[in-house]
């Protein structure tokens, strides 16, 4: 159990950092692509009204 705690602690953790280059990427007017949190297949994914792409991915050690 405390696997898996870790995990959700490590994603969240992970999610609030790539979060905040994605809203320094927007404020300095870089256009954003993709906003993914983990890497590998994509296990879900919708397009905002940016066109960006967000996404959750199989292997949750990092984003983009």
């Amino acid at each position: 159990m405390i696997y898996i705690n870790l995990l959700i602690i490590f994603i969240f953790i992970v999610a609030i950092h790539e979060f905040g280059h994605y809203l320094a990427a927007r404020y300095f007017g870089a256009k954003v692509t993709d906003f993914s949190i983990g890497f590998g297949k994509t296990i879900f994914k919708f397009t905002d009204k940016n066109n960006t792409i967000w996404k959750i991915s199989i292997i949750p050690l990092g984003g983009y």
